[in-house]
Protein backbone atom coordinates (compact mmCIF):
# COMPACT_ATOMS: atom_id res chain seq x y z
CA UNK A 1 0.00 0.00 0.00
CA UNK A 2 3.15 2.30 0.69
CA UNK A 3 3.81 2.02 -3.28
CA UNK A 4 0.21 3.50 -3.87
CA UNK A 5 0.61 7.22 -5.45
CA UNK A 6 -3.00 7.74 -7.25
CA UNK A 7 -5.99 8.95 -4.93
CA UNK A 8 -7.95 6.60 -3.03
CA UNK A 9 -11.20 6.18 -1.24
CA UNK A 10 -11.19 3.32 1.02
CA UNK A 11 -14.92 2.51 1.46
CA UNK A 12 -15.59 -0.05 4.80
CA UNK A 13 -19.22 -1.35 6.60
CA UNK A 14 -18.57 -1.58 10.35
CA UNK A 15 -20.25 -4.89 10.34
CA UNK A 16 -17.56 -6.23 8.02
CA UNK A 17 -17.19 -10.12 9.17
CA UNK A 18 -14.42 -11.27 6.53
CA UNK A 19 -12.23 -7.83 7.16
CA UNK A 20 -11.77 -5.97 10.96
CA UNK A 21 -13.01 -2.57 10.48
CA UNK A 22 -10.21 -2.21 13.24
CA UNK A 23 -7.94 -2.62 10.33
CA UNK A 24 -9.86 -0.35 7.77
CA UNK A 25 -9.72 2.26 10.35
CA UNK A 26 -6.05 1.52 11.12
CA UNK A 27 -5.09 1.63 7.19
CA UNK A 28 -6.71 4.99 7.00
CA UNK A 29 -4.76 6.19 10.08
CA UNK A 30 -1.46 5.27 8.44
CA UNK A 31 -2.38 6.98 4.80
CA UNK A 32 -3.90 10.53 6.28
CA UNK A 33 -3.85 11.01 2.06
CA UNK A 34 -6.96 8.76 1.59
CA UNK A 35 -10.55 9.20 1.82
CA UNK A 36 -11.87 7.15 3.99
CA UNK A 37 -15.72 6.66 3.99
CA UNK A 38 -17.14 3.83 7.31
CA UNK A 39 -20.69 3.28 6.30
CA UNK A 40 -22.77 2.12 9.68
CA UNK A 41 -24.60 -1.40 9.47
CA UNK A 42 -22.98 -2.40 6.66
CA UNK A 43 -20.82 -5.42 5.95
CA UNK A 44 -18.38 -6.56 3.38
CA UNK A 45 -19.96 -5.72 0.27
CA UNK A 46 -21.65 -1.93 0.91
CA UNK A 47 -22.20 -1.89 -3.16
CA UNK A 48 -24.66 -4.63 -3.40
CA UNK A 49 -25.99 -3.79 0.37
CA UNK A 50 -26.58 -0.13 0.14
CA UNK A 51 -25.95 0.58 -3.71
CA UNK A 52 -26.87 4.35 -3.05
CA UNK A 53 -24.79 4.80 -0.14
CA UNK A 54 -21.49 4.44 -1.56
CA UNK A 55 -22.54 5.23 -5.31
CA UNK A 56 -23.01 8.59 -4.05
CA UNK A 57 -20.06 9.18 -2.09
CA UNK A 58 -17.96 7.76 -5.40
CA UNK A 59 -19.31 10.30 -7.63
CA UNK A 60 -18.95 13.17 -5.14
CA UNK A 61 -15.40 11.99 -4.65
CA UNK A 62 -14.42 11.43 -8.20
CA UNK A 63 -15.97 15.22 -9.19
CA UNK A 64 -13.41 16.49 -6.22
CA UNK A 65 -10.48 14.06 -7.19
CA UNK A 66 -11.09 15.65 -10.96
CA UNK A 67 -11.42 18.97 -9.62
CA UNK A 68 -8.06 19.09 -7.92
CA UNK A 69 -6.57 17.39 -10.72
CA UNK A 70 -6.87 20.03 -13.07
Amino acid sequence: MASIRVPVLLVHGDRDRLVPVAAARDIARRHPSWRYLELPDVGHVPQLQVPELPAKDVLAWLEETAATAR
